[in-house]
């Protein structure tokens, strides 16, 4: 578990001055919020994402992730039908959005709730990760810890002899930073999701989808029913009306919808590879 700071002293930024004179990574970024069939739906007729109490920061807060799929409800992990339950994320582009609330290297949430394993250490709190609230800082902590966009994608850490040079073995939290990041790593049974490796965007205004996001990853029986072949013209036209294009996955009912995350993750990899 990682604590916030009770104490209210300033941050320790070790994390933002080792990748303040790094090559930023290169390549084409998307941030993805993730929700449900049936809030998606909703956020198109609002045609926005709204602010929402965040418990953690205990702020109203719009949670989006850079290039991964990174959010899981706790629900997911059970086998259902329900098929408004099943998840659906919008891909937006962080250029059209304003300053965020903050940038972390990993889901927050997970953090404080105890996921990543072993990730405390004495004297180090949750706001001392927390990186430069731009895409300049979101670039450059990729290719220190990456090496590029490519490695951020497969969540796969640099070498780490190479990495341990960049600090030293007193500075905790770039250390925890390493220690949880390989968690997520390819092949690590803990943490198949790969939260410990996406970087947190928050926003502390509701995001306008108009202009700004690119597409939505849906389930394809959302967008057309399997058994008579209708297409769903209400939830097309809201879609439209959003400029937004649809970008159906295969559904499996009675699967768990955490099940269908990896075809989730793979078309915003494919929008980020565009």
């Amino acid at each position: 578990m990682i604590k916030r700071n009770p104490s209210g002293r300033s941050p320790n930024h070790k994390l933002r001055e080792i990748i303040a004179d790094v090559p930023p990574a290169i390549g084409h970024l998307n941030l993805v919020h993730v929700t449900s069939a049936g809030f998606a739906k909703q956020i198109l007729e609002d045609k926005q994402i709204v602010t929402r109490n965040c418990t953690v920061f205990g702020k109203d807060l719009v949670y989006l992730f850079l290039c991964h799929a990174a959010y899981r409800r706790k629900d997911w992990a059970d086998k259902s039908d329900n098929l408004s339950i099943f998840p659906a994320a919008f891909v937006i582009d962080p250029e059209k959005l304003s300053t965020p609330f903050h940038i972390y290297p990993f889901d927050t949430g997970a953090a404080v709730d105890g996921y990543y394993k072993n990730a405390g250490a004495d004297g180090v709190y949750l706001e001392d990760y927390a990186l430069s609230q731009d895409l300049e800082g979101a670039r450059k902590f990729i290719a220190w810890a990456f090496g590029s966009l490519s490695g951020y994608l497969n969540r796969t850490l640099r070498d780490e002899a190479e990495l341990s040079d960049t600090y030293e073995g007193w500075d905790f939290v770039p250390g925890r930073f390493i220690h949880i990041a390989r968690q997520a790593a390819p092949g690590h049974n803990d943490n198949p999701d790969g939260r410990a490796v996406a970087l947190e965007f928050a926003y502390d205004r509701h995001v306008t989808l108009q202009g700004s996001a690119r597409c939505l990853i849906i389930p394809d029986a959302l967008l057309e029913n399997p058994a008579t072949g209708r297409q769903n013209t209400d939830l097309v036209n809201l879609a439209r009306n959003c400029g937004i294009e649809l970008r159906p996955y295969q559904w499996r009912p009675n699967d768990a919808p955490n099940w269908h995350m990896s075809q989730v993750e793979e078309l915003c990899r494919k929008e980020t590879e565009r």
